[in-house]
This record gives C-alpha cells, sequence and structure tokens, in this order.
C-alpha cells in the first residue's frame, strides 16, 4: 500500500501515482481572498475502511486537491469534506493500493493531522496493506475481527480463547473491553487491532461493569481456600494404629492359633474401640468449611466487592439500621469529595448468614438493649477480625449527649461485656494522638461524634513503634448520628452541641477510619523519618 498526501509538488500535476485524475492546482478556502470558510469533514461511508469513526467538528480543511469528476470517482471516495469534495481517494493497482490523502500531512493545509482521528485512519487502512482482499471485504459486507490473542489479569498476553465473539470492523472504536470482549489483540495476525482496558471511550470510570457472558461464572466458593480440620483425621489415624498394635500383640502371642472363644475375648476390646472411634469421627465435622454458614453466594459477592463497601451489622431495630446506613452513605460521599477512593453503597449484614470477609471495615451499632448474637454470628465475626477486618463498634447510639462517662456508664458497659465476652480479644488501649488511627489522613487530637469528650478504645499491640492493625475499635460517640445524610444531602441531625467544627472532625475522623482500614499501619512509617533522614545527612 503506497498513502500518500497532497502538496505543492502534486498540485503541479506530472504524477502517475495517484489513485484519480487531479485538476491543476489547489482549492484554498478560508483565506483572505476566498469567500468560503474552511470545510469540515462529511461523515464515513458506512461501507468503507473509515466505517464507525466519528469526524471531530474541530477538524477544518483549508486547502485540498480537487478530482476531476468522472464515473468511478465515487467508488473510489473513501472520505470527503462536508461540501462533498474528496478528502481520501483510493484506487487498486496491481496487487496492492495507492491511497491518497487531498490535504496535507501537516498542519499547513488543515488540522486533521492534529486530531486523533487522523491516527486512527491511519490504523483502518494498515490491515488492507497485508490482505489484498481487505477492501473488497469492506465493500462487499462487514468484517469480523477474530480475537488473536488475550490479556489476563497480570498484564500477560496468552492464546487466543475461542469462546470469544469476534468484533464487527466498523464497531470496534466504541467496543469497550468486557467480560465477552476482554482485552487483547483482534484482526489480522500481520496487522491485529489492540483492544485496551483504556480504550477511545476513556479511561475506566467508578461505574465501569463486565458485560454479561454466555460463559458461566465460577462460584466465588469453589475457588476460595478453605479452612480443613484436621481433628478427625488425626482421630482416624490414631484408632487405626492401636488396631495395627493390638492385632500384631495378638498375633505375636499366638492367639490365632488358639481356639475361636479365646480369639473372640482377646479381639472384643478391639472391635469396642474402633466402632467407638467410628461413632465418633461421624459426630466430628469433615472440615471448617462445612461449620461455616456464611452465604458466599456468587451474585451478592460480586456485588458486593464491584467496589469498595463499608458494611453495617443489623441490630433489627428499624430506626437504628436505617441511620446506620444514612450514616456510611454520608461517609462515602465524603470520601469521593475528599479523597481519590470510589466507593460503593454500604450493605446491611446479619452476620450469621452473609460474608463478612468481603469489607474492610464493619459499623456495629451497639445500644444498651441490644440482643446477643447467635453461636454462629459471634464465630462469624472472630473469623473476620483474625483475618484482617476491621469491626467499629459503637456504644453511643441513643445515648445522651451530656452522658461523658462513656463506657463507664454502667448500661453500656454491660451491653459491650455481653458482646466483648464471647470474642477472642488482647486487652484494650486508649488512642493517643501519636496512634496510626489520629494520623492515616488528618492530623487529629480528637475523634468526636454526636457526642464528644469519651475514650476511643483499640487493641493494646496497636499501640507503639512495633504497632499492628487493631481488629476492633471502641468508643460511645454515637458517629452514625454525625454522618448521616439522606438522599438530598441533608444531615439527619442537623445541630451538634459543637457545630459546624464538631461535625467537620467527626467527619475528618471517619476519613481516617476508612484510610486506616485500607492501609493498615502505612503512616507509621512516620515515626522513623528521622532517623532516615539523619541517615541520609551522614
Amino acid at each position: 500500500m503506497l498513502i500518500r498526501f497532497a502538496g505543492p509538488r502534486m498540485a503541479a500535476g506530472g504524477d502517475d501515482l495517484i489513485p484519480v485524475r487531479l485538476r491543476s492546482g489547489d482549492r484554498a478556502v478560508g483565506g483572505a481572498l476566498s469567500w468560503e470558510e474552511p470545510q469540515s469533514l462529511g461523515p464515513f461511508n458506512p461501507d468503507g475502511p473509515f466505517a464507525g469513526l466519528t469526524p471531530p467538528e474541530t477538524v477544518r480543511v483549508s486547502r485540498q486537491l480537487l478530482a476531476v469528476p468522472d464515473i468511478n470517482l465515487t467508488d473510489r471516495t473513501w472520505a470527503r469534506l462536508l461540501d462533498g469534495t474528496p478528502l481520501v481517494t483510493a484506487n487498486r493497482r496491481g496487487n496492492g493500493w495507492i491511497v491518497l490523502f487531498h490535504t496535507s500531512a501537516n498542519a499547513d493545509w488543515s488540522s486533521l493531522a492534529l486530531s486523533g482521528l487522523f491516527v486512527d485512519m491511519l490504523k483502518r487502512l494498515l490491515p488492507l496493506a497485508q490482505h489484498r482482499a481487505g477492501a473488497d471485504q469492506q465493500h462487499n459486507g462487514p468484517e469480523f475481527l477474530a480475537n488473536r490473542t488475550v490479556m489476563d489479569g497480570f498484564g500477560r498476553l496468552g492464546p487466543a480463547n475461542t469462546d470469544i465473539a469476534p468484533i464487527s470492523r466498523s464497531a470496534f472504536d466504541r467496543t469497550s473491553a468486557s467480560a465477552a470482549h476482554p482485552p487483547g489483540y483482534y484482526g489480522l495476525a500481520a496487522n491485529p487491532l489492540a483492544l485496551s482496558l483504556m480504550s477511545a471511550n476513556g479511561p475506566i470510570t467508578a461505574d465501569y461493569q463486565f458485560l454479561e457472558s454466555s460463559r458461566p461464572a465460577m462460584d466465588i466458593a469453589t475457588g476460595s481456600r478453605t479452612d480443613r480440620a484436621l481433628a478427625p483425621l488425626l482421630f482416624a489415624l490414631m484408632v487405626a494404629l492401636v488396631a495395627l498394635d493390638m492385632i500384631a500383640s495378638l498375633w505375636m502371642r499366638g492367639l490365632f492359633n488358639r481356639p475361636l472363644t479365646a480369639l473372640r475375648r482377646a479381639v472384643t476390646p478391639a472391635v469396642i474401640l474402633i466402632a467407638g472411634g467410628a461413632l465418633f469421627l461421624a459426630a466430628l465435622p469433615g472440615t471448617g468449611h462445612a461449620q461455616n454458614t456464611e452465604r458466599l453466594e456468587t451474585g451478592f459477592a460480586l456485588e458486593a466487592t464491584a467496589a469498595t463497601r463499608i458494611a453495617y451489622i443489623r441490630t433489627g431495630n428499624a430506626q437504628t439500621d436505617t441511620r446506620s446506613h444514612a450514616a456510611l452513605y454520608g461517609l462515602k460521599r465524603i470520601m469521593e469529595l475528599r479523597t481519590a477512593v470510589k466507593m460503593g453503597d454500604p450493605v446491611g449484614l446479619d452476620p450469621a448468614q452473609d460474608p463478612l470477609v468481603l469489607f474492610p471495615l464493619i459499623y456495629w451499632p451497639v445500644p444498651p438493649d441490644i440482643q446477643s448474637p447467635s453461636p454462629d454470628a459471634i464465630r462469624a465475626l472472630s473469623r473476620f477480625l483474625r483475618s484482617g477486618g476491621i469491626v467499629l463498634m459503637d456504644t453511643g447510639v441513643n445515648d445522651s449527649a451530656s452522658d461523658s462517662l462513656g463506657l463507664e456508664n454502667p448500661v453500656s458497659r454491660q451491653a459491650l461485656q455481653r458482646l466483648l465476652g464471647q470474642l477472642d480479644l488482647p486487652p484494650l488501649a486508649p488512642v493517643d494522638r501519636e496512634h496510626v488511627l489520629a494520623r492515616s489522613f488528618y492530623l487529629l487530637d480528637e475523634f468526636p461524634g454526636r457526642i464528644t469528650g469519651r475514650t476511643l478504645w483499640v487493641t493494646d499491640d496497636s499501640v507503639g513503634e512495633e504497632a499492628r492493625v487493631s481488629p476492633i475499635l471502641i468508643g460511645g460517640h454515637d458517629w452514625a448520628s454525625a454522618w448521616a445524610i439522606d438522599e438530598f444531602d441533608h444531615f439527619l441531625e442537623p445541630r451538634l452541641p459543637g457545630g459546624v467544627r464538631q461535625r467537620e472532625l467527626s467527619f475528618r475522623f471517619g476519613v481516617n477510619l476508612v484510610m486506616y482500614a485500607l492501609t493498615g499501619t502505612y503512616k507509621a512509617d512516620q515515626l522513623h523519618l528521622p532517623a532516615l533522614i539523619e541517615r541520609l545527612g551522614e
């Protein structure tokens, strides 16, 4: 394929390597001596190689070479200006093609070369250079680009997948990466077209979703690693070894050569032992996964992990649950306004049934009249805390703002003791200004909600230079009332005792809390900053 561009020399004539006959001289529009305005691009032929491309309104052509009208000009024209004059013409010559842009390759005659459309047009021409029948396919019907390679989640190119449907060439630029058409190369082997996540449609946005695929999705529980209880296997091995030892002992004592009555008398204890062991094994669960009553359904898991979400424990009290949802929605809004974190809507959970592990942070309102969770819920919460999750327990729900006793309030203390007594937690310690939570995003000295002046408690191993992430945070500040907003972004608690500043500090604590749940002790490295600077100086 020979791709040519117009210029002063071609306008002078005497050139045969052109697809159509040209008039002598060039056409100038938009100049000082012209009544015409610079021309914009017209729509592309739906049967041509540029089908599906959208001409930008900003492209203007001020000078071009005009073709001599003849009977074949229409068939040889692949692109036109808005006034109908040819912009790109092409003609087959021997085994190849001659393509002519009737304007210059730089910005002297038009702004086409400065637009992204120019690159897209050249990309459409390259496959025709390797495929002689390419233009015929363009004119006779849509050409479908089959998948050649697929990019996996680690950025590695792999072999083509036969389940992937081909993409129409005319729709390729409008096609976004999805489960039906994953990122990779499509088209001819010599000049394939790349379908990337960063497509012409723009970067990935917060509402980016995979399209529905004809292939069934793998259940998330199938590919997850489960804990296996080893006690039944070890006990079975012990019973088998004891039985073998007894049989060997009977054989060495010669009891197998004695009358049947003596043998039965000696073997009876072994039979009883083996039968008892079998009954014990039947009473034990086979794996740790069997004990887990969480419903890890594919639909719920995909929806929960489509975006970073904060969850809350449903208490059964409609007013408390509604306020918890509104509070986390308000925290989501402030995170999106002030940080780069893009969050999904909050989710209410039943710890006895829902998978907690899908959420980095769970808000747990603890009113004084809270009912003790079921054993399944306690086991699920314990697993969540051990696996790296964070729970914020708020005992200030329905509490009086004038009560500054906090966790010393007997009613709040009793409700909290009922819950903590069932969870395996290390000792607690108050948060100070050196804790990572106090500077994970904002620098804070206090952590108010609707109520101020109370202590925020964390596990004692999260305090100090070798701090770990605290799996649980406990306070009586009623943060939900300070964060809660409705669908119109109006605060459900219109006034706080400390006014606007108290609400601002409450939201800042919420931002710090989310960043702490997402980044852990990352900001703790600042403790070592003076020592690092001193070493650099040395």
